[in-house]
């Protein structure tokens, strides 16, 4: 019994030993680790200039409460990181209703968004150019289902000539 257990265990030690050199191996091949810091706006693509908010609820003028919450990052993150720059606000409808009532509605939409950001905190460095309603013309997605509709109750803000905040270092 003795003498199983002793080849035993003298099996467990060389597994041990051949793992750990597999494992010095593989971190000899792999490169060191980089961290990245990638800061974004999440309902925003900066690259394109635009954020897409979606939130609205059938024939709603405000958006609903948890997704106000974007436009309260937007404008933190604007105060935040841009020195100055302009927005334009467009609200977009569904296909439901009468093409004269979505574009007031949209027009509504917009115009509660741009008030929504300067009560958020959007500092007056960014002018609001635009506030347009464009009703049911520009949908992004089918009108046939539900997702769909939704996703067309939307604002679009498009950002335009932003400039960054000159960024600064501990020993400047």
């Amino acid at each position: 019994m003795m003498k199983k257990l002793i080849i035993f265990l003298m099996g467990i030690v060389s597994v041990n030993t051949f793992t750990g050199e597999i494992l010095k191996e593989k971190e000899k091949i792999e490169p060191p680790m980089t961290t990245q810091i990638i800061c974004g706006f999440p309902p925003c693509d900066i690259t394109e200039g635009k954020c897409v908010i979606l939130g609205f609820k059938v024939d709603g003028e405000k958006m609903n409460e948890a997704e106000s919450y974007n436009l309260k990052y937007i404008a933190n993150m604007l105060n935040t990181y841009m020195e100055k720059g302009s927005l334009e606000i467009i609200g977009h409808t569904d296909s439901y209703g009468s093409k004269k009532h979505n574009l007031k509605l949209s027009l509504i939409r917009a115009r509660n968004v741009a008030k929504l950001l300067r009560e958020y905190g959007l500092d007056k460095r960014f002018s609001i150019e635009k506030i347009i309603g464009k009703g049911g013309e520009m949908p992004m997605d089918t009108n046939e289902t539900v997702e769909g509709r939704y996703n067309n109750r939307r604002i679009e803000i498009i950002l335009n000539n932003l400039e960054y905040k000159k960024t600064r270092f501990i020993n400047e």
